[in-house]
């Protein structure tokens, strides 16, 4: 009888297991990897708003839209001094790059580089 006790368990491990990749297969093939490049900025002179170019690029082999960046202002001992969210409403296609031109509206005194990141995007279909 504990024989078919540790074979049921084992059994209800494996199927577990194997749900569990294939979950995560489906929902990283259908959400995708959207990266943003950018170059790490070193502030100089400039006053707001100032202009950047990020370019985001879709790994997956699905479209995205609605591509969240967040750009993240430092200081000179690493602390993040502030950020700001933009939205780009276009349609980036499945393995396909998009450059975008990032608006900065505030640029805080103590900050010496800054850098962007994709937050969130959405699905086209």
């Amino acid at each position: 009888m504990k024989t078919k006790g540790w074979l049921f368990v084992i059994m209800v491990v494996v199927l577990s297991v194997i749900a569990a990749a294939w979950i995560a297969m489906v929902v990283s093939r259908y959400s995708g990897h959207v990266s943003v490049l950018s170059k790490p900025i070193r502030f100089g002179a400039g006053a707001p708003p100032l202009y950047f170019s990020v370019t985001v690029t879709n790994d997956s082999d699905y479209p995205v839209k609605d591509v969240w960046i967040r750009w993240n202002e430092y200081a000179p001992s690493g602390t993040c001094v502030g950020m700001e969210d933009q939205t780009f409403f276009e349609v980036v296609g499945a393995r396909k790059q998009a450059s975008f031109m990032f608006e900065v509206k505030t640029v805080y005194p103590q900050a010496v580089r800054a850098e962007a990141q994709a937050m969130g995007w959405r699905s086209v279909f």
